[in-house]
């Protein structure tokens, strides 16, 4: 059986780490195990051995990364059912809607609603090119809200990693940005479902022929398509 040499993994490995001594920036693992207040998200994420990997080689991504007291809400939220039955692939969109395309500061939100696109695109949950979209934006006293296509809301929280160098909200990693957040975001399970909850009647009507799958449909705690358009 021939030898495999590691000293062309050493090297590259021994690479790699001067490269992040020297501009100082932490990549996503270093910087979830820097946060106490984060380990329940990372678990997850890393359970999740693609989209994980996949960030590994992200240069532009923004992260809201939910708290442990969010994950501690899970169970008396409509996500519990979900979490609880292990039901990989709702689990895994909710994941991905809340990893968004773009580096996204908190600074860079303002009193207008910016909506921006996240890495779910099943077509069970959006029918929006690109991905399903978070909106964000940013209320008196600079607090920085994200709304999901269901209603449901979280805040930026300040890290335990933040630092006066920084805007506290703020945590930077070799491929973007993580913002902690207090709760989770619940993705609509497409357009007729969301449409209701902004009043866009009218939209709905237009879209009343749309399918929405019934264990989608009730791992949310909403209506059915045909009960939505009645």
């Amino acid at each position: 059986m021939r030898a495999v040499s590691c000293l062309p993994l050493i090297a590259f490995l021994s690479l790699a780490t001067t490269a992040w001594a020297q501009n100082g920036t932490k990549d996503l693992t270093q910087l979830l195990q820097s946060n106490p207040n984060l380990t329940q998200f990372t678990t997850l994420l890393t359970s999740y051995g693609d989209i994980y990997a996949n960030l590994s080689f992200q240069s532009d991504v923004t992260i809201l990364a939910p708290n442990n007291d969010a994950f501690n809400k899970i169970p008396y939220s409509s996500l519990g059912p979900a979490f609880e039955a292990n039901q990989s692939q709702i689990v895994r969109s909710v994941l991905q809607y809340h990893i968004l395309t773009g580096r996204h500061p908190a600074a860079g939100y303002n009193s207008s609603f910016s909506f921006d696109k996240s890495w779910l695109q099943h077509t069970n949950y959006t029918n929006v090119t690109g991905g399903q979209v978070v909106g964000g934006v940013q209320q008196a006293g600079n607090v920085n809200i994200f709304t999901s296509g269901m209603g449901t809301r979280s805040t930026l929280v300040t890290p335990c990693e933040a630092t006066l160098t920084l805007r506290p909200q703020d945590l930077p990693f070799t491929g973007g940005i993580v913002h902690v957040i207090d709760n989770f975001l619940i993705p609509p399970p497409n357009f007729i479902q969301s449409a209701p909850q902004f009043n866009l009647t009218a939209a709905g009507g237009a879209a009343e022929n749309t399918y929405v799958p019934h264990s989608s449909s009730s791992f949310l705690g909403v209506a059915s398509a045909s009960d939505a358009t009645e």
